[in-house]
């Protein structure tokens, strides 16, 4: 859809991401969402499954996988230090 709204092809579009942020598109938009849910997780008093759809994952375990390769610590583990410290 970005490469349409760019007037560009799908693999051009690819290109310039890789060459200007060195990251896929598809990176970018995985890293917004999980920096949407470290907000989320600092902020709501959402479960981690509700974070999870909020921010467009359909399966918590995959989230919280992904959360754990980004972040260092599961989502659990990420409130939880979030509570403590504050």
């Amino acid at each position: 859809m970005l490469g349409e709204e760019l007037g560009i092809s799908r693999v051009k579009c690819y290109r310039i991401f890789k060459e200007t942020l060195n990251q896929s598109p598809s990176d970018i938009l995985m890293s917004l969402r999980l920096q949407k849910a470290e907000v989320l997780l600092k902020t709501k008093r959402l479960n981690i499954s509700e974070i999870s759809f909020e921010c467009g994952y359909n399966d918590p375990k995959y989230f919280g996988r992904s959360f754990k390769k980004y972040f260092g610590k599961t989502p659990k583990e990420f409130k939880e230090f979030k509570e403590y410290s504050a």
